[in-house]
């Protein structure tokens, strides 16, 4: 899987805790057909702290030059520590010829926080990115990125670029949103964003709307009707509709995207996966008790049963990296039997990973 010669990269996922209430990510549910919209009561309610992450890296013997802050359930800036992790990272882990992203709703914490963090990261070495999710203007945005207010995750964005921060808006198309999509590019470009993102999600499957209830109030959102929208769920549908087939059809078809990055991915608890969307399965498959209907749960394959996971907090991150399963088991089973989260995600005929398109203005 990796390269040890190489510099590696990290995903990290610091919590699993959000203010955000967004109704097609994981963490959250809809109570009932077009009922309330609620966070799942099985979260581990988890943050890795600072104590924790000097832990992690302060061993850490190979070379870094890429961190990634975002991951599955939780906002990174959520957490207690955010500032002084990101400080340290800079300091004593990405190579100064590194980059730093940052993935977060904006909708926590205050504009001075957002105008000193900003001043801290433009003072470093490295370069970095902070990535607004705004899915759409002052109407539209809190359709899907509920419980977080237009307004105000703008101001905590300008307040970061003034400080010479740079940031970037990213805006996924809904039926309810797509006909603003330029005001958006026009307002990004205006208030110093750096690029604005527009992604065309697949998380309808095969569904065609979603109505909840949040706050006494009803809400349905749609998918976009662009073309590139309806051809991520037609794949989606297409794959769901025989997923063993498509695994099958799928052998020595594997082009693994964390490898060819040279990537791991760190959870909320510390444990140690190849990427987000194992991450994400084996954090569901250990907490989620099943009172609860998960849409996202594909279908168990026996390479999750040949792993011990690993973490890195109580463990040595230099052994994790070679251990079996990333050195041979997961690496053979691309051409023997890849599990249905390798073929969604990096299979070469069968792939319905979310469309993201920056675009640098």
């Amino acid at each position: 899987m990796y390269d040890l010669a190489k510099p590696f990269k990290f995903h990290i996922e610091l919590t699993d805790k959000c203010n955000a209430r967004c109704p097609q990510c994981s963490r959250n549910f809809i109570d009932g057909k077009g009922g309330e919209l609620k966070e799942r009561p099985d979260l581990v309610d988890k943050e890795i702290t600072f104590k924790d992450y000097k832990n992690i890296f302060e061993e850490f013997k190979y070379s870094c030059n890429n961190i990634t802050f975002c991951g599955n359930f939780g906002d990174p800036v959520f957490v207690k520590d955010i500032y002084e992790i990101i400080e340290y990272s800079c300091d004593e882990v990405i190579d100064d010829n590194g980059m730093i992203h940052i993935h977060t709703n904006g909708g926590f914490r205050s504009k001075k926080w957002w105008y000193n963090f900003g001043k801290m990261l433009s003072s470093k070495p490295q370069k970095h990115l902070v990535v607004f999710s705004l899915d759409g203007l002052e109407d539209t945005h809190h359709f899907y990125r509920v419980n977080t207010r237009y307004h105000r995750v703008l101001e905590n964005a300008r307040s970061f670029i003034e400080a010479g921060g740079i940031a970037e808006w990213s805006f996924i198309r809904f039926g309810h949103n797509e006909h603003q999509e330029e005001e958006a590019r026009r307002r990004a470009k205006e208030y110093g964003f750096k690029a604005f993102i527009p992604i065309d999600t697949q998380r309808f499957w095969t569904r065609n709307l979603l109505d909840y209830e949040f706050r006494n109030k009803k809400y349905t959102i749609t998918p976009s009707k662009n073309e590139a929208a309806k051809a991520k769920k037609l794949a989606s549908k297409k794959y769901n509709e025989n997923p063993e087939l498509a695994r099958k059809k799928s052998k020595a078809d594997i082009d693994c995207s964390v490898s060819n990055k040279n990537e791991l991915y760190i959870d909320c608890e510390a444990n140690i996966h190849p990427c987000c969307w194992i991450g994400s399965f084996e954090y569901r498959r250990k907490n989620f008790r099943g009172q609860i209907a998960d849409p996202h749960e594909p279908e168990l394959h026996p390479m999750f049963e040949m792993r011990t996971i690993r973490n890195a907090v109580t463990d040595d991150l230099n052994k994790i990296i070679e251990d079996d399963f990333f050195k041979y088991i997961l690496p053979m089973s691309f051409d023997v039997s890849p599990c249905g989260i390798c073929v969604r995600q990096c299979g070469k005929k069968e792939k319905v990973i979310t469309t993201k398109e920056r675009e640098w203005i």
